[in-house]
């Protein structure tokens, strides 16, 4: 795995296009001063003019110039890495304010906070005070000799004139502030930018100083270095970055913990990976990121670089589809082979690889797994929730469109400005890896995401189908309609949740089989949801002229029950049904007991006048529950207790002129 981080490193910055995509400099003044030689009988102390140096003010977003993309690459080859780590102080020499960012002799970076401030002005992000200085009993002017006598143990003995001439200049305080002050530029530099000064040596200089720190500090920690030879360049250990140093501390082996390397690694593997982090933190790869292996690795690997160049801009989820999808294309999918990581902030938090991966969404019959809208969400059939319904041709579409909603916006987050149609628009966040926090009301949500969101995303990214079975797929979907259920009597829009549950209903009865590879069984739910009805209509209705229909089965006695239970709490007289109290019915499991349980509710509400339907309908339930034991089908209870936005569908209503239709 190593090698796979270290090779995409490597074949990254040795491309010229890649090399500076996307790089961000630190906000504030860039100053590049000259080479200058004390020789000998020369002073070694130089006062730098404006016209000698060349400098400019980078601000956050703005455009990166040809200078700024040369002081760039000198600051990461200067700067004090970022480890992410609480025990990095060792790696700074500055410590512990780390008032110097740097750590070569050849670049000093500090805050213009730690600076003097003749003229305090502006006030929050634009505040130029110099505080940090005013406030500071040593002054960061005090921590310089610490600082060189640090870095230059990483330096060319033949540029050691040279780096005398600039540390001098930078340690003598008033004429440094003197020559920042001749900069207009040096005026707008607000209190948290930096004021970076860089010596004009060859970038080889500084690679090979860069080198010389890592092969000491760019470890975990110093006592766990080995030295192989003399050569400090061959020194081995755990790297500072990816270790599993303390691996038994079980924080570290929590989802959101980041991947660790059990082995050791040499100087320049240690420099490539935080390289690396530098590079996934730029923006401009996708992610989760795909590091191509295997027989066709390096043409896949070509096209995959020719397409960051091309999609640089795009979010960074949509231009893994894209290479994805146009990977695919070229007919690679029996042959592309990859490695698969997933980062947040340069933080690798997953990562496997994948022998044969596909997108594609596929059933017996047709392409595409379906939902169809079985149980309408509004009166008029129309969707209540903004959701589209219809095929998801792939696992992004089930990405996008399916859990959002099967993880009410816990997993996958979608931005809702409004009710209706437009919610479920645009997603904003994808917690995948990241911490979850406990919400009231929703523990059985939360916990469905906390046990199932690793195996969506390798459903979803590494073509994993086997990881979400359809016990799974059922068991998230009733800890969403319960939680649904529960939100219903206090929700300020009741009709847009109603509206909801049976959206997830609908999700339920057409995919519940899909996860097992079994697109039979949904579909055969699918057209009992469709059949129901009309057949249940017969059975109830004994105004016609024909011989009297009966319960045959439990699925027909489970969708009557929903339908009976939704007449007698449509009958109350309150302006929200109590769908919570639906809930202790869905619990029950044998057809006899749920006979009883209706009879007894049926009793409690004896003062309510009931249709002919209704009565005809009750008497077929008891008669079924005292001749059956079998289990109830909770998903038809359901669904016939929910398929009540339609008159048309309410089949227990009156069909004599004497009862009030509800």
């Amino acid at each position: 795995m190593i090698e796979q981080l270290t090779r995409f490193t490597r074949r990254q910055l040795g491309s010229p296009d890649i090399k500076t995509l996307g790089i961000k400099p630190k906000p504030g003044l860039h100053i590049k001063l000259p080479l200058v030689r004390n020789s000998e009988g020369r002073s070694p102390f130089k006062k730098w003019r404006r016209d000698e140096v060349e400098f400019e003010l980078y601000r956050s977003g703005t455009k990166v110039s040809d200078f700024m993309q040369d002081c760039e690459i000198r600051r990461q080859l200067s700067w004090f890495p970022d480890l992410g780590k609480k025990n990095d102080m060792n790696k700074s020499y500055d410590c512990p304010t780390k008032g110097v960012s740097s750590i070569s002799p050849y670049t000093l970076a500090v805050k213009r906070k730690s600076l003097p401030c003749k003229k305090p002005s502006g006030r929050g992000k634009t505040k130029i005070s110099g505080y940090k200085y005013e406030k500071s009993k040593r002054t960061i002017f005090d921590r310089f000799d610490n600082f060189f006598s640090a870095a230059k143990t990483h330096m060319s003995h033949v540029l050691k004139q040279e780096v005398e001439v600039f540390e001098n200049f930078l340690k003598d305080e008033k004429n440094l502030i003197d020559f920042l002050e001749s900069l207009d530029a040096y005026q707008s530099v607000y209190d948290e930018d930096y004021v970076i000064f860089y010596l004009g040596v060859e970038l080889s200089d500084l690679e090979e100083s860069y080198l010389s720190y890592i092969s000491i500090k760019g470890f975990v920690a110093d006592h766990l270095v080995e030295t192989v030879t003399d050569n400090l360049m061959n020194n081995i250990g755990p790297p500072a970055l990816y270790n599993s140093y303390n691996d038994n501390k079980a924080f570290l082996k929590h989802i959101t913990a980041p991947m660790t390397l059990g082995k050791k690694v040499d100087v320049y593997d240690a420099v490539l990976l935080i390289q690396f982090k530098e590079l996934m933190n730029r923006g401009i790869f996708p992610n989760p990121l795909p590091v191509f292996v295997g027989p066709q690795a390096e043409t896949l690997n070509r096209k995959f670089d020719e397409l960051v160049q091309r999609e640089y801009g795009k979010k960074s989820d949509d231009r893994h589809r894209d290479v994805i999808k146009s990977i695919l294309k070229l007919g690679a999918e029996r042959r592309a082979q990859f490695v698969l990581f997933y980062y947040v902030g340069g933080m690798i938090l997953d990562w496997g690889r994948v022998a044969r991966y596909s997108h594609e969404l596929t059933t017996d019959s047709h392409s595409g797994w379906r939902i169809e809208p079985l149980l309408p969400e509004t009166q008029t059939g129309e969707g209540g929730t903004g959701f589209r319904y219809g095929p998801l041709n792939n696992v992004f579409d089930l990405e996008d469109n399916l859990l959002p909603v099967i993880f009410d916006n816990e997993l996958i987050v979608k931005i809702t400005p409004g009710k209706g149609k437009e919610a479920f628009r645009k997603i904003v966040d994808r917690r995948w890896f990241s911490e979850l926090s406990n919400k009231a009301g929703k523990d059985g949500v939360m916990a469905s995401v906390a046990a199932y969101r690793q195996g969506f995303y390798d459903f979803i990214y590494k073509g994993q189908r086997g990881q979400i079975s359809a016990a799974a797929f059922r068991k998230i979907m009733q800890a969403s309609i319960r939680y649904s259920i529960n939100q219903h009597g206090s929700a300020s829009y009741p009709t847009i949740v109603e509206a909801e549950i049976r959206l997830k209903l609908n999700i339920l009865i057409s995919l519940f089989s899909h996860f097992d590879g079994d697109y039979q069984t949904s579909n055969t739910m699918k057209q009992t949801i469709r059949e129901l009805p009309d057949r249940l209509r017969r059975v109830v209705d004994r105004s016609n002229d024909h011989e009297p229909v009966h319960l045959e089965n439990t699925d027909e006695f489970s969708y009557l029950v929903g339908q009976a239970i939704r007449y007698i709490f449509g009958k109350m007289q309150t302006d929200n049904i109590p769908h919570s109290e639906f809930v202790r019915f869905t619990r029950i499991r044998t057809a006899e007991k749920l006979a009883k349980a209706l009879f007894e509710l049926v009793n409690q509400y004896g003062h309510i006048h009931k249709s002919n339907r209704f009565k005809v309908a009750v008497g077929e339930i008891t008669a079924f529950g005292n001749a059956n034991d079998d289990e109830v089908n909770q998903l038809l209870l359901m669904s016939g207790y929910f398929n009540y936005a339609r008159k048309q569908d309410r089949l227990l209503n009156a069909s004599d002129t004497l009862t009030t239709e509800v």
